[in-house]
């Protein structure tokens, strides 16, 4: 019972305030800093799976994860004593207008605000001397800019960044040890039980960055300007690379093979089996060809070098073939000339006998 009654006590010491203290709040309100806990120090941990989804025609990824983010807010403390040694409470999403919550959003996604604390995905844990940990689960389709020189093994980067866009963001400092990790998708088949991942490409590395922004450290931090343009972020930067793996079988293997087999043709003792060889494998090679411009979005301004090589290949073709006439139109004067001359052996050699 005495147990029952030190938690009613301590969710009622954490509700809204009071109207006198609510009172009390706006005589000493600053238009910089909008809520009442100062330095609010952010240790921040985001786990990021693997790519969930990729559109190359709108230059997006779709990646999911897992944000832990701590803070302290000295207001939610308590006595162990008073309340019966309760460690810790938590918070669902119902209770989420109960305290002061940072309000942090992404850049460079889809969506140009994108905000992370929502009452729908984050869970929040108070410990007893008021240290908050909020663990947030996120959903981005970022923004990438592709390249294809390096088609299909490509390696693209791309980033975005955490930021408080209010000015209390003055009050948030993202720890410098803030980190960004990785792991596998957990998005799995419900038949096989196997990951499922519809992309082409995973995440190799991942580097943060954790500063405040440029122009704050260009101007005075005493004047007011100065507390506004003071921005704490988080920068993910995250390097993917495509897998290719399906377009080494399917396209690089076969041009290989088509490539020799019309060198192979070219060797064929008939000129027009020959020619017709080599005419059908310079058909596949440009079946193959297409079949690789397909994979690309229709707005690529590049020419990958993969692309080269099966280019050089059908010039190669088209030169056997060529050449493949023109042997075969000097094998043809070759014979006429050797016919020509034992037609006039046979006529000298008759003269004589007679």
């Amino acid at each position: 019972m005495a147990a029952a009654l030190s938690l009613m006590n301590l969710f009622a010491a954490l509700t809204l305030p009071s109207k006198g203290g609510q009172v009390a709040n706006l005589v000493h309100y600053n238009e910089v800093k909008d809520h009442i806990n100062q330095n609010a120090v952010h240790d921040s941990n985001i786990i990021f799976s693997q790519p969930e989804d990729q559109n190359e025609d709108q230059q997006t990824i779709g990646i999911q994860g897992s944000l832990c983010l701590i803070w302290k807010d000295a207001r939610l403390a308590w006595n162990l004593e008073e309340f019966n040694n309760v460690t810790f409470v938590q918070f669902d999403e119902q209770d989420i207008i109960r305290f002061w919550i940072p309000t942090l959003a992404f850049t460079n996604t889809v969506r140009p605000y994108n905000e992370i604390m929502n009452k729908w995905s984050t869970n929040y844990q108070i410990r007893y001397d008021g240290l908050v940990t909020a663990r947030v689960v996120v959903s981005l389709q970022i923004l990438c800019n592709f390249g294809y020189t390096h088609y299909p093994r490509d390696t693209q980067t791309c980033y975005t960044k955490m930021y408080s866009p209010r000015k209390s963001s003055e009050n948030i400092v993202f720890a410098q040890e803030s980190v960004g990790t990785l792991h596998k998708s957990l998005r799995r088949d419900e038949m096989t039980n196997a990951v499922k991942v519809d992309t082409s490409f995973t995440i190799t590395s991942m580097k943060t960055i954790s500063s405040i922004s440029e122009e704050a450290k260009n101007l005075t931090a005493r004047t007011v300007v100065a507390k506004k343009f003071r921005q704490a972020f988080v920068q993910y930067i995250i390097t993917i690379e495509r897998t290719g793996n399906h377009f080494y079988t399917y396209v690089m293997i076969p041009l290989f093979c088509v490539s020799i087999a019309s060198m192979l043709s070219f060797q064929i003792e008939s000129t027009r089996k020959s020619v017709v060889s080599i005419l059908l494998c310079l058909l596949l090679q440009d079946g193959i060809y297409n079949n690789m411009m397909g994979d690309l979005p229709g707005d690529v301004n590049v020419t990958p070098r993969c692309f080269r090589v099966a280019e050089f290949v059908m010039a190669e073709s088209f030169i056997l073939i060529v050449l493949r006439l023109i042997l075969g139109h000097l094998e043809n004067n070759v014979l006429n000339n050797r016919t020509t001359i034992f037609h006039d052996l046979e006529v000298t050699t008759f003269g004589q006998e007679e």
